[in-house]
């Protein structure tokens, strides 16, 4: 008889650990069925700023900080504090236009600094998506368990919230660094509502490697989620 119960119990495990690893498949799935969604309906706002941004006109000046750092990354010399700090988001443009990867049109910056706005540009994009993956997954843990419907249409609503929200082409979808710092700050949220200290202590580790105000704004949500 222990004998029986100790396979029994095996078989649970196993069972339980199969259910597990299905659960983990799903929620993979889910995800990246979000972020297709999410890419569709944001694709032609990448675009309208890769074709039409210019910093000069539209004001956002700190680029030229950054262009040095996105063709050398992690060499602190080549600009000036606190924008050489922000070095995530240099070394994702930097194996961008490494890799060569750009598109070739007529844009309102120039075809001189093409590459390297676009491979900033794409860099922030990636970081804009991450933040709206994030941002549904924080929806669907607060508000799965009210109601399907919630669970359903909330996450993908707050997703696009972060897509459509009005500083997107004037601060995000543009040469500087903001969308690795809007994924940061989406990316250790989720962490700390799910209680994984690890990955909390791995998004901090890594936001000081792009902006202070990541751990600040971490900071300020956990403080109102406690009280």
């Amino acid at each position: 008889m222990p004998r029986c119960d100790r396979t029994e119990r095996g078989g649970l495990e196993e069972r339980g650990q199969g259910e597990d690893m299905s659960d983990r498949l799903k929620c993979l799935y889910v995800q990246l069925l979000r972020a297709l969604l999410f890419g569709l309906l944001s694709y032609g706002l990448f675009y309208h700023s890769y074709k039409f941004h210019d910093p000069a006109l539209i004001g956002v000046g700190d680029i030229i900080h950054y262009v040095p750092m996105y063709l050398s990354p992690l060499d602190f010399s080549v600009s000036s504090q606190p924008f050489v700090s922000r070095q995530l988001h240099a070394v994702v443009a930097h194996l961008i236009y490494a890799a060569d990867i750009s598109y070739d049109t007529l844009t309102a910056i120039g075809p001189q600094r093409q590459r390297v706005f676009f491979a900033a540009l794409l860099s922030n994009y990636m970081g804009l998506m991450t933040c709206a993956v994030f941002t549904a997954a924080i929806a669907e843990r607060l508000y799965a368990s009210e109601s399907p419907r919630r669970g359903l249409m909330l996450p993908l609503l707050s997703g696009c919230l972060c897509l459509l929200a009005f500083s997107v082409p004037v601060s995000v979808l543009t040469g500087v660094s903001e969308g690795w710092s809007w994924a940061l700050v989406a990316a250790g949220f989720f962490a700390y509502l799910s209680n994984r200290t690890k990955a909390t202590l791995a998004v901090l580790a890594v936001a000081t490697l792009q902006r202070e105000m990541v751990i600040i704004a971490l900071a300020l949500s956990r403080s109102r989620t406690c009280s």
